[in-house]
C-alpha cells in the first residue's frame, strides 16, 4: 500500500490457542523400550496404543534399544507412530489437532517441522508428510508437566524389561 498514506496493520497473536473440547489431541510419550499415545475426541479418550521399539525402528533411526541417548528420537517417533495408527479419526476432520507431551524437543519438532539430528529430521519429515496428506493439517504443540503425562508414560513402558505393567485406569 505503498503511496497511499495508509498503513497495512494486522493483528496477531504470540501464543497458540489451547485444545477446546472440539479438538484432537494426541497425548504421547516414550521410554527407552516404548513408546505409547492416548487419542482423545472431543475430550473423551478414544483410543491408545503401547508398542515396543522394534528393530526396524533401532536400524532405520540409528538409535539403540534401552538407552536413554535415544530418548528424543524415540518421543518424535511416537508422535509419527499417533497419527498414522489413528488416520480416521484426524486426517478428515475439521477440528484442530493438538498434539501434547512432555518432551520439549519433540513439541519443538511438532511446531517447526524439523529436528537437531539427523533421525529427529527424518522424522520431522514424515511428520510434515502426514500434515499433507490430511485434507485439514493444522497441528499445534502443547506441553504438559511429565507428572500429569501418566497414562502416555504408562504406556510406553508396557515393554520395559522386569516390570509388572497394568493398564492405566
Amino acid at each position: 500500500l505503498q503511496g497511499s498514506g495508509h498503513t497495512l496493520r494486522r493483528p496477531f497473536s504470540l501464543s497458540a490457542p489451547t485444545s477446546s473440547p472440539d479438538s484432537i489431541v494426541f497425548e504421547t510419550d516414550a521410554s527407552p523400550w516404548g513408546i505409547g499415545a492416548v487419542l482423545y475426541v472431543h475430550g473423551v479418550p478414544k483410543a491408545w496404543f503401547a508398542q515396543e521399539v522394534l528393530d526396524d525402528d533401532t536400524d532405520c533411526l540409528c538409535i539403540d534399544k534401552g538407552s536413554h541417548r535415544a530418548q528424543q528420537t524415540l518421543e518424535a517417533l511416537s508422535v509419527v507412530v499417533a497419527l498414522r495408527e489413528f488416520p480416521s479419526r484426524w486426517v478428515h476432520g475439521r477440528a484442530a489437532v493438538y498434539v501434547r507431551g512432555d518432551n520439549l524437543a519433540m513439541l519443538a519438532l511438532v511446531s517447526q517441522f524439523k529436528g537437531a539430528s539427523g533421525p529427529l529430521n527424518a522424522l520431522a519429515r514424515e511428520l510434515a508428510l502426514e500434515m499433507v496428506a490430511a485434507s485439514f493439517p493444522q497441528v499445534f504443540a502443547e506441553h504438559i508437566p511429565g507428572a500429569a503425562n501418566v497414562w502416555p508414560d504408562t504406556l510406553s513402558r508396557r515393554h520395559q524389561p522386569g516390570k509388572a505393567w497394568t493398564l492405566p485406569e
